[in-house]
This record gives C-alpha cells, sequence and structure tokens, in this order.
C-alpha cells in the first residue's frame, strides 16, 4: 500500500524505535537525521514509501448508555464512503441495524449544524437532570456538528449518554 508521509510525520515499517498506528497497521518513526537527508535530496515535502500493511477505510461508531434503562452499547463497523458527514453513517447505521440503532433524533441550530437530542428513544433532558449525548473521537470531543464532521479511517466515534455533574 502506498502511504502519504508528511515532513512532519515520518513512519518507516520495521524499525523499533517509536511507534505509531496508522490505518489499522503499525509504522516506526524516521530519525531527525534521516528527514534531514530527505530534506537534502529534495524530498522534504511528501515522501511516498511502501509499507507492509492492509488498509480497511473503516471506522467504528458506537452508541453507548449506562445512566439509565435500557442500558445499551453497540459498536457498528461503518466503511468510508467518500467525504459522507457523520450523520450519513448514523442513518445508515439506523438503516442496517434497525434492532440495536433503532432511531436518533437531531436539532438543527444556525450557524452550529445539527445536535443529536436523542437515541434508541433516549432523549437529553440537560435542564432537568444535565444529560446530554457527547460525541467524541477516541475519547476527544469533536468541535463539530454530525453533519459537518467528517469520519476518517481508524476514528473511534462514540455517541455517549452523559451526565454532566
Amino acid at each position: 500500500m502506498l502511504i502519504r508521509i508528511e515532513q512532519n510525520d515520518l513512519l518507516f515499517p520495521g524499525r523499533i524505535n517509536k511507534q505509531k498506528k496508522l490505518d489499522d497497521s503499525v509504522c516506526v518513526k524516521i530519525s531527525s537525521k534521516i528527514m534531514m537527508k530527505m530534506m537534502y535530496l529534495n524530498l522534504h515535502i511528501v515522501l511516498i514509501i511502501f509499507c507492509e500493511m492492509w488498509t480497511t477505510n473503516m471506522f467504528s461508531l458506537r452508541i453507548n448508555n449506562q445512566l439509565v434503562e435500557p442500558y445499551f452499547n453497540h459498536t457498528y463497523q461503518m466503511k468510508i464512503k467518500g467525504t459522507q458527514a457523520l450523520i450519513f453513517y448514523m442513518e445508515q447505521a439506523v438503516m442496517t441495524h434497525r434492532d440495536t440503532f433503532k432511531s436518533f433524533k437531531a436539532t438543527f441550530y444556525s450557524p452550529y449544524g445539527l445536535y443529536i437530542n436523542g437515541i434508541n428513544n433516549l432523549e437529553e433532558t440537560y435542564t432537568v437532570n444535565r444529560t446530554f449525548w457527547m460525541i467524541t473521537n477516541a475519547s476527544l470531543p469533536i468541535d463539530l456538528s454530525v453533519n459537518f464532521y467528517i469520519p476518517t479511517a481508524g476514528d473511534e466515534v462514540l455517541l455517549n449518554f452523559t451526565r454532566n455533574d
């Protein structure tokens, strides 16, 4: 597989130094000396290398509620389809996993976009008990609404029913 390597993100397979996960595979960072050599060879902008890996072009979409009954925790492997926003994949999950991802409810707020109010008939009640649907990627909050956030391969998107205590 071809990998595009940027100047600040050099990776090379087979060296034991510092590992970094990339598209379900592990490659290892090249030392700064090799970077300087590549700059000398006018390869400082982009270097394309072969890496022994496979690309799944998938991300995981997980819905989780451990606060109120009925509890649920379901993960769906979603295939990346171009530059579709997260809302597209949520719709796909509802259509293909109707037994576990029954529905979601969203409200549009201009200019911010769609806000997720509920999943599987469990709606947030922030003004009553400070609950809401938090959306994260690998435990980091997503700063965009579901109609603007575009998942990439390897993302771990979590829609978690949360209480702000």
